[in-house]
């Protein structure tokens, strides 16, 4: 084998073996970040699940709101029918 071909090759393998290392390198970066977001992601779950939950009582308020309205219309008549009824009755 000539010399000049045996070169190329140690050259060649050379190439390899240092891309492999950068590649192997980023390779581990990034198994090293998916941990680290996977460990954010657990932590932050059961936060996320609470907000939630707590955040649904918002609705149900905005409901109860609305109906403290009418129940309030509805408690001024029978008010004024009492008072009526009173005036009437002489007491």
């Amino acid at each position: 084998m000539p010399v000049s071909v045996a070169v190329v090759w140690w050259i060649s393998l050379f190439v390899a073996l240092i891309l492999t290392l950068v590649a192997w390198g980023l390779l581990n970066r990034v198994v090293q970040m998916a941990k680290k977001i996977e460990d954010h992601a657990k932590r932050t779950l059961p936060a996320a699940v609470n907000i939630v939950n707590h955040t649904a009582f918002i609705r149900l308020l905005q409901t109860t709101k609305s109906l403290v309205g009418e129940i309030l219309s509805t408690a001024k008549s029978i008010d004024e029918a009492a008072a009526s009824i009173e005036r009437k009755v002489g007491k």
